[in-house]
């Protein structure tokens, strides 16, 4: 079964893909730029277990202090230094048991964000979604918190959003989510979330003009990045330690590798957007797949998800 390709070759795509990187105003937080919000390549063509993906974006503010203790009986005021905090470990933001996919890394605003996608399969039968934007792909999964932390951000201006504050100063941005899913789990800012807490199902969705979106993507993804709390600066993804992978950008937008130790995944040159498992013979033995270390947060079951290889000769992302 193949689905409808938007366009006809990699470079195509890839320059299809850079046009969408338009001025918008705020998503999740604070006052920054929503850029490069959809994929980079067309759809998939696949067997009975193959898969196809794809990617989206957001920001925040806040403040710091230091303390000082005054020695009254000798007027001498000496300064206490603040403790640093501890660099909060992020975890890939779905979960455990279920492969998901590198389909653009870093890009967007200093370039900043990684694109995950889920298999275009669905878990119950493991037959591959006609549409690589079904709703049923996306409510299929859940897209979960990366570590621990504060809401600072729920749908801001109806954007499909939502942002984290953590402990280190950082917050960790989800876009693409679909809206009724988050509204259903009744989040508010301000509101505890514990790392693996489901934030919502994944999606196509962009949101109002003001989420900076130009383009819907092609297909069911999360956009993932982070900004510093205080100036709502993005962080670039670039040296990014997560689930163990250290993230690295390569020369052009969307094109990256993750590594670790002797593990390589990577995205770029006609493998954007690509699904490429061991098994992905057009993929020439390269890997974009990857599975998380979080452990949904207790009281929640893990969705019945097939963890079956995905196999087939090609596994295109829309």
């Amino acid at each position: 079964m193949v689905a409808s390709a938007p366009c006809r070759s990699s470079r195509a795509c890839l320059r299809a893909a850079l046009a969408l990187t338009g001025a918008g105003l705020v998503a999740c937080g604070g006052p920054t730029q929503v850029n490069a919000p959809g994929p980079v390549a067309p759809t998939a063509t696949t067997g009975a277990a193959a898969a196809a993906l794809d990617s989206g974006a957001t920001d925040a503010d806040g403040s710091d202090a230091g303390a000082h203790t005054a020695d009254l009986d000798s007027a001498q005021v000496s300064a206490t230094p603040p403790s640093e905090p501890v660099a909060t470990e992020l975890h890939l933001p779905w979960t455990a048991g279920e492969t998901w996919f590198l389909t653009s890394g870093p890009h967007s605003e200093r370039r900043a964000a990684l694109d995950f996608a889920p298999p275009n399969l669905d878990p119950r039968t493991g037959k591959v979604f006609a549409d690589t934007c079904s709703r049923k792909r996306g409510d299929a999964y859940w897209v979960r918190a990366a570590a621990d932390g504060h809401f600072s951000a729920v749908l801001r201006k109806n954007c499909p959003c939502v942002q984290i504050r953590h402990d280190d100063g950082v917050t960790t941005n989800y876009f693409h989510l679909r809206r009724s899913s988050v509204k259903k789990l009744g989040y508010k800012v301000g509101d505890t979330v514990k790392a693996g807490q489901r934030l919502g199902h994944p999606s196509c969705e962009v949101g109002p003009a003001a989420c900076g979106a130009t383009h819907p993507p092609t297909g069911v993804h999360v956009h993932f990045y982070r900004t510093d709390l205080a100036t709502a600066a993005r962080l670039p993804a670039n040296g990014m330690m997560i689930s163990g992978w250290t993230v690295k950008a390569l020369a052009r937008q969307r094109e990256g590798v993750m590594t670790k130790g002797d593990e390589v995944r990577q995205t770029r040159g006609k493998l954007l957007g690509w699904a490429c498992s061991p098994a992905t013979a057009a993929c020439d033995g390269k890997r974009n797949d990857l599975e998380t270390d979080l452990v949904p947060f207790a009281g929640e079951e893990p969705p019945a998800v097939a963890r079956q290889a995905i196999t087939g000769r090609q596994a295109r992302a829309p």
